[in-house]
């Protein structure tokens, strides 16, 4: 179904649903609702066929109840919360945030006297979130406010969220200076608004799927910003974009390529007898191998996620055996009917599901295997079976921590033609990865010296904001000259 415009009696049945929020009223009015939410829903398809999917393929586009579209009924009413929303509303937010509520999005909403899209912070974003954004803004207030002044006058900056802060004059609600902008920061709000009346015939008109489009796009330097202070805006880069993958091994320890069999392996296929599949992974010269494509596997169920979102490709997987970071398959596509291998080593056939570019897949050395732990992979655990997903920062910290590795390997080690190599295929990764989050070389030096007078420092924040890599680095710089691993 194509979008073609709200009817006056979709903002109608909003408004009498303010005076009549009763299950007897909506029971009768349902027709009027189902029509309301079937073009809600193809709008937002719409807007996602259109533009979304080109421009932000990390978004959520699914129109269901589940991902993008709002439902009208409350889950728990009370004395103060009516049984239905007496509004509608749709947002795309990224699939790594798990839900619409709990990320900044691009939004739509239909209420009973006007329509309005922008940009909000749903109502479940932890503090920590909203500080890290307004930590960025502050650092950059003069960019921030260009990108504000340079928007239209019909966006408007409101720093309450209710309906009578629409109706203030726009330049009332503007940032037009870093006084106005630190105003809006402080607020719980947050949000960018474009107002549409409903006197204005673009609402019941299918040309509102263009102008959504239009309004996001004049909101792209602002939504990019803020999208930059969590991770960077997913590109169309050769090798990566969006979340990353940490899969397991699954075998019992860091020599994975020749697993100990039944009876101390509790995995049903290996106690049959049969080699595990992952025995194959990082031997780059089996028969289906090509000089530019590598086959591996790695247990799944379905299509994981950060792979459905771009046709199957254009990711990093992490390895890891028995807790430790052990090789990588770069620009990874996930094969889901699978390559068939007939002349394996191991016998029989195995259908590998994925494949990497050779350039930039390989296992490390032994002597660069990383803890999967905090802060490459903020404490999750990756059962035997199974992945997890891995932020971009985290994906670069473990680059940067394994291009460490390498660097004093050859440093010390001169000539180590298979270092070397690897140490190209990980500049190469890391550069596509581009600049998502500072990583230090060095602890700052105001550490140092505090820790030369006293001798406690405590590292206070949540998961995966550097505080185990800050100690590392600070053990680095006391150590000196000695392993610092």
């Amino acid at each position: 179904m194509r979008f073609t415009g709200f009817t006056r009696d979709s903002f109608n049945f909003l408004a009498e649903l303010k005076s009549n929020n009763n299950k007897k009223w909506m029971d009768a009015n349902r027709s009027r609702l189902d029509d309301l939410n079937k073009r809600v829903k193809a709008l937002v398809e719409d807007i996602a066929e259109q533009y979304i999917s080109k421009t932000y393929p990390s978004l959520e586009v699914k129109a269901d109840s589940l991902h993008c579209l709002s439902v009208i009924n409350r889950r728990f009413p009370t004395k103060d919360r009516k049984i239905y929303q007496e509004y509608l509303w749709a947002a795309f937010y990224r699939k790594a945030s798990g839900n619409k509520s709990s990320d900044f999005q691009l939004y739509i909403t239909v209420h009973d006297s006007f329509f309005e899209t922008g940009i909000f912070w749903g109502s479940r974003v932890k503090e920590p979130m909203k500080n890290q954004f307004r930590e960025k803004a502050e650092r950059e207030k003069s960019t921030f406010v260009e990108y504000a002044k340079a928007l239209p006058l019909e966006f408007t900056f409101p720093i309450t969220r209710n309906i009578p802060s629409h109706n203030v004059p726009p330049e009332k609600n503007r940032i037009v200076d870093e006084v106005s902008l630190s105003n809006w920061l402080q607020s719980d709000n947050m949000e960018i608004v474009r107002k549409y009346d409903l006197n204005d015939p673009m609402v019941t008109s299918p040309q509102l799927v263009n102008s959504i489009i239009e309004d996001f796009k004049k909101l792209e330097p602002i939504y990019n910003f803020i999208y930059s202070a969590f991770e960077e805006p997913s590109s169309k880069n050769e090798f990566i974009h969006g979340s990353y993958i940490v899969a397991n091994l699954a075998w019992n320890d860091h020599r994975w390529m020749e697993p100990q069999i039944p009876p101390k392996s509790g995995y049903r296929y290996v106690a049959k007898g049969n080699m595990p599949h992952e025995t194959l992974d990082f031997k780059f010269d089996k028969a289906v191998d090509t000089p530019e494509v590598v086959y591996g596997f790695f247990q799944c169920h379905g299509t994981p996620r950060a792979f459905a979102e771009n046709k199957g490709q254009g990711k990093i997987i992490f390895f890891h055996s028995n807790g430790r970071i052990v090789g990588i398959y770069g620009n990874a596509q996930f094969l889901e009917k699978g390559v068939l291998d007939k002349n394996t080593a191991i016998g029989g056939n195995v259908y590998f599901n994925i494949s990497g570019d050779r350039r930039v897949s390989f296992g490390f050395l032994p002597e660069t295997y990383l803890d999967a732990s905090e802060p490459h992979l903020n404490g999750q655990r990756v059962g035997q079976g199974g992945f997890n997903y891995l932020e971009p920062s985290n994906a670069k910290r473990i680059l940067e921590d394994v291009i460490d590795r390498y660097e004093k390997i050859v440093k010390l080690n001169p000539p180590n033609n298979e270092a070397e190599e690897h140490l190209v295929k990980l500049r190469t990764l890391l550069k596509t990865l581009g600049t998502i989050a500072p990583v230090m070389k060095k602890a700052p030096q105001g550490f140092v010296e505090l820790l030369s007078e006293k001798k406690q420092v405590i590292l206070y924040g949540p998961p995966g904001t550097g505080k185990t890599f800050q100690a590392q680095k600070l053990a680095v710089e006391f150590l000196s000259d000695k392993d610092n691993r």
